[in-house]
């Protein structure tokens, strides 16, 4: 029996090996997911006319079941070129976890 111990804090979302399963040294595969709840990132993919009114470090707010603050932590410079959308991340401060990971929110910029 060994332990594995994390390089950061989280807690164990999924586990992806069977336990007393052989787990060799160089494998890349992983042994669990972690997910990190304190600090929530949501991703969006809005239309360049809209994108192009958003900075980095903009206060944001997600609404959800609540409005939650956040900010603006990147603005793709490039359209996906598919899509003709570009992608936007929040970060969202949730140290008390009372925002659960997954959930669908709206973006609400001023």
């Amino acid at each position: 029996t060994k332990n594995i111990k994390s390089p950061v804090n989280g807690i164990v979302y999924r586990i992806h090996v069977d336990e007393s399963e052989l787990i060799e040294g160089h494998s890349k595969a992983p042994l669990m997911t972690l997910v990190q709840l304190d600090r929530l990132k949501a991703v969006f993919y809005l239309p360049p006319h809209l994108a192009a009114k958003l900075e980095n470090g903009q206060a944001a707010t997600l609404n959800g079941e609540g409005p939650i603050p956040g900010v603006i932590e990147f603005v793709d410079p490039m359209v996906d070129p598919e899509s003709n959308t570009v992608r936007v991340k929040v970060i969202v401060d949730n140290k008390n976890e009372t925002v659960k990971s997954g959930r669908k929110v709206t973006l609400e910029v001023k």
